[in-house]
């Protein structure tokens, strides 16, 4: 052997290589794992999770906790419902809301049963349709009864947070005395991945696909004070949760990415497609006309398309095929929007970014004649 050859470096196996770049691999994740525990730690932040449901329990836990009482909702106009995880204070007074004593937002009450010379149009839906950040007399329930079609009655079933799945339910369960004529429900778009959650405001029951309908999961709801014991006695806790961190931020990541790309193969287009269904079937079983109000996402103002405008289009080839009367505010908002510039119909995302009173007072005016185009109800306005 030459002294040329024995300057040669000896050549490393290639098993040596691929495990010393898997050790290098793993030391960075683990790296990566540290610093983002370091992170929520110094942060005081919940772990990341794809789990939406369990970061609202969680939120609600520790404020719970915080507080002296161990209840930091003594002036909340919402109270524990068995059956629905949550619902309005009868007879509640504060800051611009007013219940009546059969706990629905209104000014009146509401006689069951039919009444000659009475027609009655039941509102059900989510913070939109209960009128977040207005007051009683600027919603659109109001405006509908008082303004659009005087001589119709409009109770408002809605309640803030309330998934689709959750205002079915209110109405299936409580809205059969109201005696309704024409049964509307405000879907939200954003509410397409909320009826998955089984916590927003509190616990709450919800749907899974179960042959070609839904079964009802979470229900009865259990009592706060059974929650809360839980994590006081140490059997659940804050923050606690079974996986690596960067896996799980991978996972709400990919979750994110997934819910911008809606889909009639996801499994929240299962349930939203069969509560649609559902929503039909039972409110032609009350002998009332079902009426589906697609509510946009508040870009509708500012961009050609909204980011949530599948969700909407997916409604309307739905409701075609099961012959559902549906209004989806995009064109007409989008129009207004054009044209009246300076208008907003919603107001500042940093303070809920729900309905504006002009926004109330426009769905006001779209629903009622999209009723007289269904010839449901007489009369131009």
């Amino acid at each position: 052997m030459n002294e040329r050859e024995d300057a040669l470096p000896l050549s490393i196996p290639w098993y040596r290589q691929v495990a010393y770049l898997a050790l290098l691999f793993g030391a960075a994740l683990l790296l990566v794992e540290i610093g983002m525990r370091v992170h929520f730690t110094l942060k005081k932040g919940f772990p990341p999770t794809p789990d939406e449901s369990l970061v609202y329990e969680w939120k609600w836990v520790e404020s719970r906790l915080a507080s002296d009482s161990g209840d930091a909702s003594d002036d909340s106009p919402f109270e524990y419902d068995a059956d629905l995880g949550w619902r309005l204070v009868p007879d509640y007074a504060r800051e611009g809301i007013r219940t009546n004593a059969r706990g629905l937002r209104a000014d009146r009450s509401y006689a069951p049963g039919r009444s000659p010379g009475r027609r009655r149009i039941v509102l059900l839906g989510d913070s939109f349709t209960f009128g977040a950040h207005v007051a009683n007399d600027e919603t659109f329930a109001h405006f509908i009864e008082r303004e659009e079609l005087p001589g119709w009655e409009v109770p408002n079933l809605a309640v803030n947070g309330y998934g689709t799945d959750q205002a079915l339910l209110a109405y299936e369960l409580r809205g059969a005395d109201l005696a309704a004529d024409i049964v509307v429900m405000g879907f939200y778009v954003r509410d397409y991945t909320r009826n998955r959650l089984r916590f927003k405001v509190y616990a709450k029951p919800y749907f899974v696909p179960d042959g070609d309908g839904l079964q009802l999961v979470g229900h009865p709801v259990s009592p706060p004070e059974t929650l809360l014991e839980a994590y006081a006695n140490g059997s659940r806790r804050v923050g606690e949760v079974g996986a690596p961190y960067l896996t799980l931020y991978l996972a709400k990541a990919w979750q994110r990415f997934r819910q911008r790309r809606p889909a009639e193969s996801d499994p929240e287009w299962l349930v939203l497609s069969r509560i649609m269904r559902r929503f039909r079937d039972h409110v032609h079983s009350q002998g009332a006309h079902p009426m589906w109000l697609v509510i946009p996402y508040h870009d509708v103002e500012d961009v050609e398309r909204s980011r949530y405008a599948a969700i909407g289009e997916m409604c309307e080839r739905e409701a075609r095929a099961l012959g559902l009367s549906l209004l989806n505010l995009t064109g007409a908002f989008r129009e207004h929007a054009a044209r009246y510039p300076d208008v907003a119909l919603y107001r500042p995302r940093e303070i809920g970014g729900h309905f504006s009173v002009e926004g109330h007072r426009l769905v006001a005016k779209l629903v009622a004649s999209h009723l007289r185009a269904q010839g449901w109800v007489e009369g131009a306005h």
